[in-house]
């Protein structure tokens, strides 16, 4: 037998034989990390060995067992010391802590197996890291299945981060640091990277408890600790390659120690069977703030959540899995646009409608932003700010313009329950416009119908000032099937078409409001199958105009409100190519139409006499047909007031020069026709004609025309006015004076 121990001797009793005593004098307290004892030697089968200390404190007891057979152990235990005991087997070293007794106290090693057994024992006063005794940097052991959990302590000389190297040569084990803040597993041949075991001790005393796993027959572990200072920082990441599956580690806790109240996006990205899933639960100090939904193997989700100054702690959870798990959480400040945003999400087979990816950015200012939805399988719909964007999306993908506030806002991605899965990708950029403008369409994929979580959409459109609208709604699907429409000006419902109908083109007018309005969707699930619609909203046009529509019987009457330019008579005509209905004007019957022979069709046409102004033109369709398809146009046939010249300047035009002409007036209107009238008689076109008021216009004189003099030509509902000779090109006057003698 072999002892050393520091300035002391020791006295060494052997149950079987005799007792010999040895003395010694107290030494000083011992240095950090210094030897208090280092004994080793061989005890025989069913014996004791006493082994006599002379110094005390707080100490880490490394002890090592070899020979016998398998299982054959020595336990270790401290005379009149609770608590204090370890059990090694042969063929480990195995770690403990203890505060050995002052000034002295005794060791007893005891052999309770059949063989005789080798042991190495070494006592170390406890250290500051990075070390854990003299001539220890790194703590290392090995433990069989079931046996004694090995523990160390040390002191952290500052607060801040640390960085743990873990690794296992055999077996794995988890690493656990005080009472839970940490729990780090590590597989052999899967160590942990150097960036997944960092983590934040406060200064002082920390206990490192290694737990072999129970399903290793052998496991070769150590730990290293090197000071690294300061924090965590965003953004932070964390992988574990092996989790959770029958009796292995099904938890990890992560700590964060952050400097200041942050806001943050985390992403979990899962590899496994499908039907294995884990949650991550997040901590604010000891509060329990936040447990997101199962996310199963092969799945990346994204949460929002926030981190407070101090200390927080993330725990993933991968309990009752038939199989391992891998995983990579990583947390980020919440970001500013442009961001693209993506995922994996499964259907009703592991969620039951929690398959919900969330996402926080930062819109840097009010505006128009471009939002690039993509899918490369599966369904899901994208929700902004609640139900201010909520749009579906399929295979196809969407690509769509939306005014954002700016400021912090909330994405979200729903996954299509029935869907398997979706792979799914989120784009969003900002674009230089500050506001919507007409014409505003937009279009969608399937919504509604039996079996399809998706029932309504929203769509915002913002103006920068009030506007009078035309709504066109067409709606793919079955007849029996229908759709509803309503407009809201900010909060306030102003609008509602409560059934349109599958193969419907239906019309509607009302006002926007500056600022924010809805365009809100809804496609019941009671509807037989699934709908889509294309929606275009138009500002009021001015006469001519034409639109055209598919009416069904059962359904609304289409309405479309227009500018009349000019007070005046107007001619209406209408194109019914299969069933029957009336045109009415400013709720006024104003003709009725009768069915055409298929493939024919009946054109009628009305003369009417309007103000100038906004008129309201609506199609009433036959309600005892299934279905009726129209046109209508309209167009100024003669204004009551006609059109007149009074000056046109300038007069004189260098040939080739590009003027601006301007003409004066009466009773111009937007449907004032321009020409100019050549020397031989016939009209020539102009560009650029502006209408200033009733009584002023301008327009671009063309840069072609030859030398000579032209007359002007404005047309009005019918009527024109000439003048003659108001404009000569290229023309100048010599004047010579006459000598005479």
């Amino acid at each position: 037998m072999n002892v050393r121990l520091r300035s002391l001797f020791v006295g060494v009793l052997f149950c079987a034989l005799v007792a010999v005593g040895f003395t010694a004098v107290p030494a000083k307290a011992a240095d950090p990390g210094e030897q208090l004892i280092n004994s080793s030697g061989s005890i025989p089968a069913g014996s004791q060995q006493q082994l006599s200390f002379y110094t005390g404190g707080p100490a880490n007891i490394r002890f090592a067992v070899s020979g016998g057979a398998a299982n054959d152990a020595i336990q270790v235990t401290i005379q009149g010391v609770d608590g204090a005991a370890w059990t090694a087997r042969t063929g480990e070293t195995v770690w403990g802590y203890t505060t050995l007794p002052s000034p002295s106290g005794i060791l007893v090693l005891k052999n309770t197996s059949s063989s005789a057994l080798s042991y190495s024992l070494q006592a170390y006063a406890l250290d500051i890291a990075p070390k854990f005794g003299e001539d220890v940097p790194t703590l290392s052991g090995v433990a069989q299945s079931g046996s004694t959990q090995s523990a160390a302590q040390v002191t952290a000389p500052t607060s801040g981060l640390y960085r743990f190297t873990l690794e296992a040569a055999k077996g794995s084990y988890q690493l656990r640091v005080d009472s839970g803040e940490i729990w780090k597993t590590v597989v052999s041949g899967k160590a942990p990277k150097a960036a997944d075991t960092t983590y934040y001790l406060s200064a002082g005393v920390h206990t490192l408890t290694v737990v072999q796993a129970a399903s290793a027959a052998t496991t070769e572990w150590s730990i290293g600790l090197t000071p690294v200072g300061g924090v965590d920082a965003l953004p932070s990441s964390e992988s574990t390659q092996q989790i959770g599956g029958g009796s292995f580690f099904a938890e990890e806790h992560i700590p964060l120690q952050i400097a200041a109240d942050q806001p943050v996006n985390i992403r979990i990205a899962t590899s496994g069977a499908t039907t294995d899933k884990l949650t991550l639960v997040l901590y604010n100090g000891a509060e329990k703030v936040f447990t997101s939904s199962p996310v199963f193997g092969g799945e990346t989700a994204w949460v929002t959540a926030g981190l407070t100054e101090g200390a927080n702690s993330i725990h993933v959870v991968a309990s009752g899995n038939a199989g391992t798990m891998a995983y990579n959480v990583q947390i980020s400040a919440v970001s500013q646009v442009p961001v693209t945003w993506k995922g994996t999400s499964y259907g009703s087979a592991q969620h039951n409608g929690d398959g919900i990816s969330r996402i926080r950015l930062v819109f840097p200012s009010n505006g128009l932003y471009t939002f690039t939805l993509g899918a490369d399988a599966g369904r899901y719909q994208f929700l902004l700010g609640g139900n201010y964007v909520r749009k579906t999306v399929t295979t196809a993908g969407v690509t769509f313009t939306a005014f954002v506030p700016g400021g912090a806002q909330t994405l979200q991605v729903v996954q299509d329950p029935a869907q398997a899965q979706t792979t799914w990708s989120v784009a969003v950029a900002a674009t230089e416009q500050k506001s919507d403008a007409l014409p505003f369409a937009t279009k969608s994929s399937t919504l509604g119908g039996a079996g399809n979580a998706f029932t309504e959409e929203w769509i915002p459109v913002y103006l920068t000032g009030d506007a009078q609208v035309n709504m066109r709604l067409a709606v793919n699907g079955a007849t029996a099937d229908a759709m509803k429409v309503e407009i809201y000006n900010a909060d306030a419902k102003v609008y509602s078409a409560d059934t349109v109908y599958g193969t419907e083109v239906f019309w509607g007018s009302t006002t926007l409001a500056k600022g924010r309005n809805l365009i809100h969707i809804v496609a019941p699930a009671t509807n037989s199958g699934k709908i889509a619609y294309d929606l275009v909203l138009y500002g009021v046009a001015a006469i001519p105009s034409n639109w055209a529509g598919i009416s069904r019987g059962a359904g609304l009457q289409s309405t479309i409100t227009l500018n009349a330019p000019v007070d005046g008579t107007y001619q209406v005509v209408v194109t019914v190519d299969s069933g029957s209905g009336q045109i009415k004007i400013d709720s006024a019957a104003g003709l009725a139409l009768a069915r055409g022979p298929v493939g024919r069709g009946t054109v009628s046409t009305l003369r009417v006499p309007l103000k100038a102004g906004t008129h309201s033109f609506v199609f009433a369709q036959d309600a005892g047909l299934p279905s009726t398809t129209w046109a209508i146009s309209t167009s100024l046939r003669k204004s009551d007031t006609s059109v007149a010249i009074g000056a046109v300047s300038p007069g004189t035009v260098a040939l080739g020069e590009a003027a601006t002409v301007t003409v004066t007036g009466q009773n111009f209107g937007s449907d004032t026709a321009v020409a100019l009238v050549g020397p031989d008689g016939s009209e020539i076109a102009v560009t650029g004609v502006v209408l200033v008021n009733q009584g002023q216009l301008t327009f671009t004189l063309p840069t072609t025309l030859a030398q000579g003099s032209y007359g002007v030509k404005l047309t009005s509902g019918g009527v024109s006015d000439v003048k003659a000779g108001a404009i000569s090109v290229g023309q100048t006057s010599v004047f010579l004076p006459l000598v005479t003698k």
